[in-house]
């Protein structure tokens, strides 16, 4: 049954085995997962890197550690600090995400390039199928788990101190929700860029399979998890989980919305953020816990935009699926309802 745990003669405090252990490239992480059919689950591990450029490095041709094809990350069971080795993930996709204009993309983009092109990201996708059965568990008890991943280190940024490891987890109380799907991430560009003075209200493109009831919250960048207690980065200054950013950020504690205002600190040419935050899912009619997600990626603030909007961008555009387009700005959908378009 899923709620059993094997013996296993592991210590508790082991950490994640990490790829690129000593690069400093990373710009964020997740960990997710989906149910799949009785005790099966796949495991997805998101992964992004800097490609290198110029943007970082004032003008100069900057190179990055590269992107590895196997992930690793474990499975901890909370109620008694028995977890499994570290698992491998493969590489599923690997594809590029750099937020840039499109007609750049192939000819300035240092993912496609080299190291004098404009600021790339790669994005990393691997993927892992765990059976949560009596072979893994056996016959200890455990309820509630935890996926960790974990690497290091981060890119340099604004709000921390040092290139700090990076630590992504996602939990599922087995008991509740044996059948849960974490939430998933549906953006395809990750890594956000922003202009210096640019008023923001920021969505995750996430989505709850099961159709659990969400609560977001900002919450601390993490660099090690040992023992079942995670580690923060030293922030700098009067930065903190909560207020990552210069000025105020809120968040909706609802729709995970993030509303702040973009902006450089003085004596800088751009500025990179580490944001974090954990998504909870209970279940609509009772109100149980069944799981989290927490995600840690960069915001990235640059001064070489004006702020206005294309004159000629023509709205949405290539709308599909469940609902109406109104008019080049409005459509209207219901409650699980699926969509796409292009703005």
């Amino acid at each position: 049954m899923l709620k059993y745990l094997k013996n296993m003669a592991l210590a508790a405090g082991i950490i994640m085995a990490c790829y690129n252990a000593n690069a400093t490239h990373i710009q964020g992480m997740n960990i997710t997962y989906k149910h799949v059919g009785g005790d099966t689950f796949e495991v997805h591990l998101d992964f992004f890197r800097y490609c290198g450029g110029t943007a970082f490095n004032n003008g100069n041709c900057t190179n990055a550690a590269g992107i590895g094809t196997t992930a690793y990350y474990y499975a901890r069971c909370e109620d008694n600090g028995f977890q499994t080795n570290n698992r491998p993930a493969l590489a599923d996709t690997i594809k590029e995400a750099t937020p840039i204009c499109d007609s750049l993309n192939s000819t300035q983009n240092s993912c496609v390039v080299g190291s004098c092109g404009l600021l790339g990201i790669q994005w990393g996708v691997y993927t892992d199928t765990i059976v949560m059965d009596s072979n893994l568990f056996g016959n200890i008890e455990c309820d509630n788990w935890i996926f960790v991943y974990a690497s290091g280190g981060r890119n340099t940024g604004v709000n921390y101190v040092s290139q700090p490891s990076i630590v992504a987890y996602a939990q599922l109380d087995i008991e509740e929700a044996q059948n849960n799907t974490s939430v998933q991430f549906n953006s395809n560009k990750p890594i956000p860029f922003f202009c210096d003075g640019q008023d923001v209200t920021y969505n995750w493109s996430a989505y709850d399979p099961n159709g659990d009831s969400l609560y977001w919250e900002l919450d601390t960048a993490w660099s090690q998890y040992t023992s079942g207690n995670f580690s923060s980065v030293t922030y700098a200054g009067s930065y903190s989980g909560v207020q990552p950013m210069p000025g105020t950020t809120t968040i909706d504690n609802a729709t995970g919305q993030l509303n702040f205002t973009a902006t450089i600190p003085t004596g800088l040419n751009f500025a990179n953020y580490a944001i974090a935050v954990t998504v909870r899912e209970y279940d609509i009619e009772t109100g149980e816990f069944r799981g989290s997600v927490h995600r840690d990626i960069q915001f990235i603030v640059l001064d070489s935009c004006d702020n206005n909007p294309p004159e000629d961008s023509g709205g949405i555009q290539n709308f599909v699926g469940s609902g109406a387009q109104l008019d080049s700005t409005t459509i209207v959908v219901c409650t699980g309802q699926d969509f796409e378009f292009d703005l």
